[in-house]
């Protein structure tokens, strides 16, 4: 029976997390995250039970047999998606894992392992270009809020999270830096002891409606244009950039991909990992408010991606039941911690703020796969199955 960990399991659970922060390196055909992965597994298996078919991981693991199921029926060869299949599992196993250890981690040292990881990550990005834009911003995103409480001065935390946004602002993620920008601004609310949801909720909206709704937006997009045109210009005329954007309009198409997948496998979906590599007609009647002659440019170059956005990624490749199945999983977590959000502990109200960021950020960006992802899901399982063994 598990009732502490010792410092090697600390430093073993630590090292897990830094290796799925550092993105960029990989060890032939796997990520370096994946043998500690494999040794966390096997190390623990002993000291844990995997209660797969226990609330919440439950909802995880019932969507993982869905993805099973909905790839038996899939046109796609089963046997081409074994490998990934396997690593479904390895990282529902990665998260029931994290989930049984929460109470016990560090919380104080794993804040202190990411704030190293992610300081690693953005600069070898901003240097070098390591890591592709989209890992690169959602790990910021998920873990930034994390790091913050490894960090004990105030100054020094401060500090940090300006490094964060600037490592987003040049990383030139659009959504990811307006998405860790409202997370600090939840790190000034945590500062001030502002933890009133009114006066959050409040405050957010008046950031935003100064942001898009007054002449700071233009005046802050010339400044910042010759460092970040994207972001500039979507300051500077957020609706010229929705319609003739290629970004922004290559993820209305693959939404329409997604959609038009949905409507052909509505139950359970195609399968994991099979949207790029299902090909489909896209009804571009039913994308509205885009430069038609952009939207015929970029439909060219639209076939075997992503489909940058997460929930439709659930959506399409795991049908309604799967995506049921994964809100089902967040609900419990959202519910109980914004309940008692006035009274959290500092580590707590930062995994709320990461996960809310998350939330967001799923729905510009194809992350719901990862090794990075999983583990944070394991800390939502944890923090609700405290919480639930709490009230018992």
């Amino acid at each position: 029976m598990l009732t502490h960990l010792s410092k090697t399991d600390t430093r073993l659970i630590n090292i897990l997390f830094l290796t799925s922060i550092l993105v960029f390196i990989n060890i032939g055909p796997v990520s370096v995250s994946f043998p500690i992965g494999l040794m966390v597994l096997v190390y623990f298996s002993r000291r844990i039970h995997f209660k797969l078919f226990r609330k919440p991981v439950l909802w995880l693991t019932l969507l993982v047999l869905t993805g099973y199921i909905s790839s038996i029926l899939s046109d796609i060869p089963f046997v081409n998606n074994l490998y990934f299949l396997i690593q479904l599992f390895y990282w529902l196993l990665l998260t029931c894992t994290i989930g049984q250890l929460y109470p016990y981690i560090d919380k104080k040292m794993l804040g202190k392992t990411i704030v190293v990881g992610t300081i690693i990550l953005g600069t070898v990005n901003f240097l070098l270009g390591w890591g592709t834009q989209n890992s690169v911003a959602f790990t910021l995103v998920i873990f930034t809020p994390l790091g913050l409480y490894g960090i004990g001065k105030k100054a020094l935390t401060f500090l940090y999270a300006f490094l964060m946004l600037f490592f987003m602002f040049f990383n030139e993620s659009r959504s990811g830096f307006f998405i860790l920008t409202f997370e600090m601004l939840f790190l000034f609310f945590q500062y001030f002891q502002l933890r009133k949801m009114k006066i959050i909720i409040v405050s957010i909206v008046s950031v935003f409606v100064l942001f898009f709704f007054t002449p700071l937006n233009t005046i802050i997009g010339k400044f910042i244009e010759p460092y970040n045109p994207e972001v500039a210009a979507l300051l500077i005329d957020s609706d010229a950039v929705f319609s003739t954007d290629k970004s922004w309009i290559q993820r209305k198409i693959q939404v329409q991909k997604g959609l038009q997948l949905f409507e052909e496998h509505p139950i359970i979906g195609i399968g994991p990992n099979n949207f790029s590599k299902t090909y489909v007609d896209i009804d571009i009647t039913n994308i509205q408010n885009v430069d038609e002659a952009t939207l015929i440019e970029t439909l060219k170059k639209a076939d075997y991606r992503s489909t940058h956005n997460s929930y439709i990624t659930l959506l399409s490749e795991f049908g309604a039941v799967g995506l049921a199945f994964f809100i089902l999983f967040l609900i419990p977590f959202l519910i109980k911690s914004f309940q008692n959000i006035n009274y959290k502990g500092e580590s707590d109200f930062l995994l709320v703020v990461a996960v809310v960021g998350m939330c967001l950020y799923f729905y510009t960006i194809a992350a719901f796969y990862g090794t990075a992802a999983w583990l944070f899901y394991g800390l939502i399982y944890g923090y609700t199955n405290s919480y639930r063994k709490s009230k018992r």
